[in-house]
């Protein structure tokens, strides 16, 4: 729920089914705190009241060791800027995330082939951001790496 005298989330529960697969969308105006919800359910804010619990877990009570293991393994992110490593390439980006998640570097990229052809840009897989320095080659569209 948005206070209607400030721009912030003030209470309320946010509750989707457990089946996965599932789309949720987050909207309000600037300012009323979609990114701080987004950033606390991530475990890279803490709430200054009430819990954020996620599969059970309160993420607000996790040590920065429990919060590095949640987000781990319980939560993808795309950022509006890649946060990439500059030296990699996309494919080899994506495939160290499982990787870090204990995953076999072979079985990691095999993955992370499948998802470049779902989503149609399997032909930027070795896109490198570095690569792109000079020219500012989109990975999609709308989407550009840059150094």
């Amino acid at each position: 729920m948005v206070d209607e005298d400030s721009p912030m989330i003030t209470e309320g529960s946010v509750v989707t089914g457990d089946s996965g697969g599932e789309v949720v969308a987050v909207m309000g105006p600037s300012g009323c705190g979609k990114s701080t919800l987004l950033n606390m359910i991530a475990g890279l804010d803490r709430p200054t009241g009430g819990t954020i619990v996620v599969h059970g877990e309160s993420v607000g009570e996790l040590s920065e060791k429990g919060l590095a293991l949640y987000r781990r393994r319980r939560i993808g992110m795309i950022f509006q800027f890649f946060n990439l490593i500059d030296d990699l390439s996309a494919l080899d980006n994506v495939a160290l995330a499982a990787q870090l998640t204990g995953t076999p570097a072979r079985q990691a990229r095999r993955r992370a082939l499948e998802l470049f052809d779902e989503l149609g840009i399997a032909d930027r897989r070795n896109a490198s951001a570095c690569s792109t320095r000079s020219s500012s080659t989109p990975l999609t569209d709308g989407a550009t790496w840059a150094c």
